[in-house]
């Protein structure tokens, strides 16, 4: 495994990137945001591997696909309740009103009567 940039791959990570922050910013529930964010995020990591790395590319997707696995197995779970981190404010949970206000840094407010 040979460390080395590759501007092409690089370029098409920041434009995903970029795609990402737009779907979170502005997309609050949907089919685009739910399903399609997942699969790009998928991309935008092997896009990043391959920016810095000079590798089979077989690997590097192998590489890339356990991550993506592990880290849908680990939203299954009660991973950050052990962590700690389950009412963070920087875990973002994309079905809580609460958690959106806390990925823009607005204050929370208290939403009970």
């Amino acid at each position: 495994m040979k460390s080395t940039f590759n501007r092409n791959y690089f370029i098409a990570f920041i434009l995903l990137l970029v795609i990402e922050v737009l779907i979170a910013a502005f997309l609050n529930d949907g089919f685009i945001r739910r399903t399609m964010g997942d699969f790009l995020v998928v991309i935008l990591l092997y896009c990043f591997f391959k920016s810095f790395l000079k590798t089979n590319s077989i690997t590097v997707a192998i590489v890339t696909l356990i991550i993506a696995f592990t880290i849908e197995f680990l939203q299954l779970t009660d991973f950050l309740k052990s962590l700690g981190l389950k009412h963070n404010i920087l875990v973002l949970n994309r079905n809580s009103r609460e958690s959106r206000q806390g990925f823009f840094l607005i204050p929370r407010q208290n939403f009970s009567a």
